[in-house]
Parts: C-alpha cells; structure tokens; sequence
C-alpha cells in the first residue's frame, strides 16, 4: 500500500486492517477463489474434455463471486480506503457481479451456451476489476498528485469499468458467433 500510495496512507490502512482482520481475510480468501477458478473455466480443452468438472467449478464460483460481493460492500464502509465516495463503485461493483453470475447460471441451466459465456466474461471483468485498479492508483497519485483517499475512489470505477468496456467490445467484435464454439 505505501509503495502505491504513500506512507500515511498505508498507516491508516494497516491499522483499520489490524483493528478488524476478519473481514479483510474473508474478502480476500473469497477473491482469491474467484481468480484463480477463472483460467481452468475458460480454457477450452477443459471445458470440452471435462464438461461435468466445468460446471461444478462453476458453481463454486458462484459462491465466492457472491462473498466477495457482500464482503466488498461491508469492507467499503469498515475500512477508509476512500470514505463515503469509495462506498457507490463499490455497491455498484458488488450488484453487477451478483446479476452477472445470476445470470450466467440461469443461462448455463437453459444451455444457451454463448449468453452463458458473455456473462461470465461480465462476472470476470467486474470482479477482476480490482487487480486494474491498483494499476491505476499509483498513476493518479503520482502523476495526477490525487490524494490517496480520492484516488481510491476513482480506480474502483477505472478498474471494473475499463474491464467491462474491454469485454463488451469484445463481445460486440465477436459478434457472438465464435463465442460458442469454444465449447
């Protein structure tokens, strides 16, 4: 955190971590489940050789998606990564990755393949949205000279938001047809 953003804000960051460890350790266990479920999911060999192993990953990947979700919003408001202007990116992150696995389940279950891959590409964009993020906070400290606090509430919206415009230009370029045939 101090080689991002400085050494008084890694002080208060630290410390609010200390004070309360148990929210922070869900929110990351939960994220780190998320991530690293993503590469075996949307590797095509796997999917096509073991199809039933797919889909029970991607049911666990439900769950964490939805703990990180709540815990993101709950960590938004115990810790001051960014007070009240960090607490909406982070409601707004937190819902869209909840409708977007909401999503990608319903449309696994009516086997329509290529909505169910476009939504989870959705569901990965937003929760990997916070890898990006920390991309940018060292940019807007240091080279737009952005307090830490303020900063951080912009890359919780840079982050998410550039990968989401990423995919969803992708899906438009794919036009949705090769989508399908990675199994």
């Amino acid at each position: 955190v101090a080689m991002f953003a400085g050494d008084a804000y890694a002080s208060v960051q630290l410390a609010a971590f200390d004070a309360r460890p148990g929210l922070i350790a869900i929110h990351a266990v939960a994220g780190i489940v998320f991530a690293t479920s993503v590469p075996l999911q949307v590797w095509p060999p796997f999917r096509a050789r073991q199809p039933s192993l797919h889909r029970y990953i991607g049911y666990t990947f439900v769950a964490p998606a939805w703990l990180m979700s709540a815990t993101g919003v709950a960590v938004a408001y115990v810790y001051p990564f960014a007070g009240r202007a960090g607490v909406i990116p982070n409601i707004v992150s937190a819902l869209l990755l909840m409708l977007f696995t909401a999503q990608a389940v319903a449309s696994a279950r009516r086997t329509d393949i290529a909505a169910h891959q476009r939504w989870v590409m959705r569901a990965v964009a937003v929760g990997l949205g916070i890898a990006l993020s920390r991309v940018y906070l060292p940019v807007l400290v240091n080279g737009f000279d952005l307090p830490p606090d303020q900063a951080m509430a912009q890359v919780f919206w840079l982050g998410s938001g550039t990968n989401l415009a990423l995919v969803e230009s992708w899906i438009r370029r794919e036009k949705f047809g090769r989508l399908t045939n990675a199994g």
